[in-house]
């Protein structure tokens, strides 16, 4: 009979990590994965591995998320601003997307957390799509009446900035202030 596998008291990050990593809602193939790759990551690196899990989730969660808006026949590309859950769920689903391609998660844990590797390079150019996007940052995504005072409201509304968030997120979302670069 095999044995149970236990895993350590989780984070938050880590608990989404084994709900991503999930085939078909097994969460107990789900969990030998993830405790199978902290065994991976014990052997290749000297620090402990649920602290780079999470050191390299952190590092690659990008900051803003790019929206498409259709606007009198053209889309516009809008960087907006997202929470840190959301921030964290798009970087797993990026550590894991990488993982077609390299075909090692433990390697590439370890390259993110180092600010290296594919993830990063794509995050990279994400911010930079964001920033040569960010004259459209005024334009809003709600859908109410078009009414001349609300649209003006729309366009002069003061950013909002939720006080949840990392001060590391929001030192990355600066760049879309003008004058400042990232």
């Amino acid at each position: 009979m095999e044995k149970l596998v236990t895993l350590p008291p989780k984070s938050i990050i880590i608990k989404l990590f084994i709900k991503k990593c999930q085939k078909s809602g097994k969460l107990s193939k789900a969990e030998k994965k993830i405790a199978s790759l902290i065994k991976l990551l014990k052997s290749n690196s000297s620090q402990e591995p649920l602290i780079l899990i999470e050191q390299a989730v952190l590092n690659i969660a990008p900051p803003i998320i790019i929206k498409k808006k259709r606007l009198g026949g053209s889309i516009y590309y809008i960087p907006t601003h997202i929470t840190i859950k959301k921030a964290i769920s798009i970087g797993i689903n990026w550590l894991l997307g990488s993982v077609k391609t390299t075909k090692d998660l433990a390697a590439e844990i370890i390259n993110a957390a180092n600010f290296q590797g594919i993830t990063w390079k794509k995050k990279q150019v994400y911010i930079k799509t964001a920033i040569s996007n960010r004259v459209f940052s005024h334009i809003s995504f709600l859908n109410f009446s078009k009414s001349a005072q609300y649209s003006k409201y729309l366009y002069h509304k003061k950013e909002y900035i939720d006080t949840s968030l990392l001060a590391s997120f929001n030192k990355q979302r600066s760049f879309l202030k003008k004058g400042t670069n990232y």
